[in-house]
């Protein structure tokens, strides 16, 4: 995956900049480069502890898991540095942003030390460049840097430095980005917490469209759980809660930082054909995240907005193994705060894109689905790398997913139901 066009001329800001003086870098109105220096300088400090020397430098992200694109800018200005230093050999920004994405591991400070030996092997790196940021009270950063042999995950350089934020003009494109709202800032009306389990009736489950594999409509939870109503299989609930403003009855109400996790897996695993259909209406959305994680199964498929040097909220999918790990998108950016019946089918030759019943947009992959290992997922994961954690902000109903591709007359009526106050399996 590639940064957008801003990221190619903050870079050529930072190669000017950095081992420029401070004050011939301020005249010529790039960063001054000091405190990135003395980072670089400390990190590659490190490079007599390694043999190849090759190194990945992943984009930092605040300690309170706040959304901001300052931990790419700041990581991009300590790569050129590291990289004038010359002591380690960086490998280059869009193979490690291919790589994570096709592995579906998500951005963070901290990383485990699986996900840390296995970068490794994939990219040829012995080390990696992680770091944490902290905002000050006075508006200034901190910033905390490591270097981590992905042998071992033994730490063998650290610096730390405090910067003051000067990149408003050099970032002008994310200024559009809308911010993401605090809970402070948007009240979520909140549901009253019941029975975790109100499954379908037999009638009911006979109405439900062939190949269902899971279907979740958020009118029942506790506090910490709830089930889809078709199979059963219970997720847990960390942080999200049950909001009464659902398209239909109740949905859950997620902020940055709140996931549902499914405990168990499908007994009808998906491999050849899958549809995810879910109501959405985000309020924000943290693209230095890489989106908003509607509905990721393992690591075998996922269906978000946005994605990973896209600024615009979109619907992709990414399917494991399928024409060498595929990904596309829909056509249409989805706009905040309005609910938007999003759906994908994949077939084992095509994907269709649906929004609000209609096509939004197809596209050839061919293979079968690969089963991956992670867990399944909507919105955050704490188990992420270094930026892609898909953290998902708004509201969410009405979650299927199928073990085929449902025909587009089918997800038609399926919008049509819920525009009439009624489920998928209603009559």
């Amino acid at each position: 995956m590639k940064f957008e066009k801003y990221a190619v001329l903050l870079g050529s800001l930072m190669l000017a900049g950095c081992g420029s003086s401070t004050k011939s870098a301020k005249t010529a109105g790039f960063f001054a480069p000091d405190q990135y220096e003395r980072l670089a300088e400390k990190i590659s400090y490190g490079h007599k502890y390694l043999q190849n020397k090759k190194v990945a430098v992943l984009p930092f992200s605040y300690t309170d898991k706040h959304a901001s694109n300052d931990g790419v800018v700041i990581s991009e200005r300590l790569l050129t540095c590291i990289i004038n230093k010359r002591d380690l050999e960086v490998i280059e920004r869009g193979l490690l942003e291919k790589v994570l994405s096709e592995l579906n591991l998500q951005r963070s400070g901290v990383i485990d030390a699986s996900s840390i030996k296995g970068l490794g092997k994939i990219l040829g790196v012995e080390a990696l460049v992680a770091g944490t940021l902290t905002k000050r009270s006075d508006g200034r950063i901190e910033i905390n840097a490591r270097l981590i042999k992905t042998e071992t995950a033994a730490v063998i350089a650290a610096a730390a430095e405090v910067i003051v934020p000067d990149w408003e003009a050099a970032t002008a494109p994310m200024a559009a980005v809308r911010p993401v709202l605090t809970p402070a800032q948007v009240p979520r009306p909140q549901a009253a917490f019941s029975s975790p389990l109100v499954p379908l009736t037999s009638r009911e489950r006979a109405k439900c469209p062939s190949g269902m594999v899971y279907y979740w409509n958020f009118d029942n939870a506790s506090q910490t759980s709830t089930r889809d109503v078709f199979g059963g299989y219970e997720a847990f609930l960390r942080g999200p809660v049950l909001n009464g403003e659902g398209k239909v009855n109740s949905a859950l109400d997620f902020r940055n930082g709140d996931y549902f996790q499914v405990n168990g897996r499908a007994e009808a695993e998906i491999s050849r054909a899958v549809t995810v259909e879910a109501w959405v209406k985000y309020r924000a959305i943290n693209y230095s995240e890489s989106g908003a994680r509607l509905f990721c199964d393992s690591s075998s498929y996922c269906f978000l907005l946005g994605g990973a040097g896209s600024w615009q909220a979109n619907m992709v999918v990414f399917l494991r193994g399928v024409s060498a790990n595929w990904e596309h998108k829909g056509k249409t950016a989805l706009s905040p705060d309005t609910w938007y019946h999003a759906a994908f089918t994949y077939d084992g030759s095509r994907v269709v894109f649906y929004l609000d019943g209609r096509v939004d947009g197809s596209f050839e992959a061919k293979g079968p689905i690969n089963k991956g290992t992670a867990e399944t997922l909507i919105g955050w994961d704490n188990k992420a790398v270094s930026g892609y954690h898909l953290p998902y902000n708004g509201l969410i109903d009405e979650v299927a997913v199928y073990n085929r591709a449902l025909s587009s007359k089918e997800i038609s009526d399926h919008y049509n139901k819920v525009i009439n106050g009624k489920g998928y399996c209603a009559g």
